[in-house]
């Protein structure tokens, strides 16, 4: 009240819900533009209706909800079933469209409440004891470091583990200082996309700004962009003129001219506004509500772009933006150390068991020392060493204690050997002889099988032959026949031979002066 008796000609806050209210239904009366800058519980169209001198230039919450939605079923998360760890149950609201998906209530959608004096061991093991690997985290950016350490301790950082926080603000947090060889996984976040400098400004531009932005918290954003939002709607409304002063208190009265800057804020053209806003696509609804923006999905650990979400269309892959445009006006992204840390080959842990011929301890000369993964021989060595070799990824064997495959105990209903190292994460590959059981498949996954126990006989029906003039020559090989040839001629000689000495086989010449008598 003491702000109208003083005459001011709009207010901008507050930030609590239930004083907004107040200077919401004070400002409707007295017809001073309202600017809100926080989120608020969305009310129905006819409510909003009542409310035609309040804007919100934070982003809708519903509209929010959508692009989660969209970043979350899509690339680059493209999740099955996650669990979603909250600090405030009432931001649930910007979850309405992923509690609502039809998917989702297939897998199941598990909720974990939180507050951000709790102790967070307690939030992560009942994560680990999920066995959820996808988690959806919605708190404030202040504590977001703090959580993320303590998922660390847990071993949940690993290279199979996703997270994805919520919060516009999260590019604040200081995530970038976790980064290291236990910290594998990968963490997404969404932001405002920033205003982009001429020559590259466009409201569909998706290019990086020249220079880092001072004001970087959302809530500083969007007290700025209200600011400006005000100033230019005067300038368009009452210039050359001066503003006539408000004379309204809360006993009474109403500012004509409240109404004409209401209107005339809610028809602004975002490349009509001069100072620019700090964030793209401020666009209002008749109700006063930011509806249209554009927002960035990032990686959370070495701040690089990697989608753009709009209401018109939806999500987009950040390169795919590039080539759309021209590339002489975009400038080469910068990445800093923490991005080259990213490039490094990734580490896995295998665990297996010590069978022959699987896997086996290598025998160690005199004299000689092995170490590392030259201590060990065998199958499962040689197998790893290919696939390494072609996917570009290090490793590290690591034996079971207890040297068992796993199975499930069902006094303790607990599992050991590889199937226990992986589920708790000690290992991200499991290779042995290891037979796929229902069971097993439950708690873990499984490639392909490649080899099957049993005895089983194999038959290869053999092309047919050839065609060929001396095929006949076929059964018996080249020395059989030129022995049979030597055999022939030999028993032929002796043949004419034994004919000659028979006196029964051979006869003389017919002589021409013998005389019969």
């Amino acid at each position: 009240c003491d702000l109208l008796n003083n005459g001011v000609a709009a207010i901008i806050g507050p930030s609590s819900a239930t004083k907004s209210d107040i200077v919401n239904v004070l400002c409707n009366i007295t017809g001073i533009p309202h600017l809100q800058f926080d989120w608020h519980g969305e009310e129905t169209d006819m409510v909003l209706s009542k409310y035609f001198y309040t804007i919100n230039v934070a982003p809708s919450v519903h509209v929010l909800s959508q692009a989660y939605l969209d970043i979350v079923k899509n690339n680059p998360l493209n999740w099955k079933s996650f669990t979603i760890a909250y600090e405030t149950s009432s931001d649930l609201s910007r979850m309405q469209h992923l509690l609502a998906w039809k998917q989702f209530h297939k897998t199941g959608i598990k909720l974990i409440p939180f507050d951000r004096n709790d102790d967070f061991r307690v939030l992560w093991k009942l994560i680990k004891n999920s066995r959820e690997r996808n988690v959806l985290i919605d708190c404030p950016a202040d504590i977001a470091k703090r959580v993320m350490q303590e998922a660390m301790n847990f071993n949940m950082t690993t290279s199979f583990n996703s997270f994805f926080f919520t919060d516009l603000d999260t590019h604040t947090s200081g995530l970038q200082t976790l980064i290291s060889e236990q910290f594998l996984s990968n963490v997404t976040s969404v932001r405002l996309r920033g205003y982009i400098p001429p020559p590259q400004h466009s409201e569909t531009d998706v290019f990086d700004p020249g220079e880092k932005e001072t004001i970087r918290s959302i809530r500083q954003q969007n007290i700025y962009d209200a600011l400006v939002l005000f100033y230019n709607a005067v300038q368009q409304t009452f210039q050359p003129d001066p503003i006539p002063p408000p004379q309204v208190s809360c006993l009474g009265g109403f500012w004509e001219p409240g109404n004409d800057l209401i209107d005339r804020m809610k028809k602004l053209n975002p490349k009509h506004i001069e100072p620019h806003y700090k964030t793209q696509k401020m666009l209002l609804n008749p109700h006063g509500i930011r509806d249209d923006f554009n927002l960035d999905i990032y990686d959370a650990m070495i701040d690089e772009t990697l989608s753009v979400w709009n209401k018109q269309h939806g999500l987009v892959a950040y390169e795919v933006l590039m080539a759309n445009f021209t590339r002489k006006l975009v400038k080469p992204r910068k990445k800093g150390e923490e991005a080259e840390k990213q490039k490094k080959k990734v580490k896995y842990t295998v665990a297996t068991r010590i069978g022959e011929p699987y896997f086996m301890i290598r025998e160690e000369p005199e004299g000689v020392h092995f170490e590392g993964n030259d201590r060990f021989k065998g199958y499962v060595v040689d197998l790893i060493f290919e696939l390494a070799k072609d996917l570009h990824f290090d490793f590290v064997f690591e034996p079971v204690p207890d040297n068992k495959y796993g199975s499930l105990d069902p006094v303790t209903n607990e599992w050991d050997g590889i199937v226990r190292q992986l589920m708790d994460n000690q290992a991200q590959m499991g290779i042995c002889d290891l037979t796929i059981t229902q069971e097993r498949r439950t708690v873990v996954d499984f490639t392909v099988p490649f080899m099957q126990l049993g005895v089983q006989i194999l038959y290869s029906k053999p092309p047919p032959p050839k065609k060929e003039l001396f095929q006949f020559l076929e059964p018996f090989s080249v020395e059989v026949w030129l022995c049979l040839l030597i055999a022939l001629l030999i028993m032929s000689l002796i043949y004419v031979l034994l004919a000659r000495f028979t006196p029964e086989e051979w006869k003389p010449q017919d002589d021409p002066n013998s005389v019969q008598l």
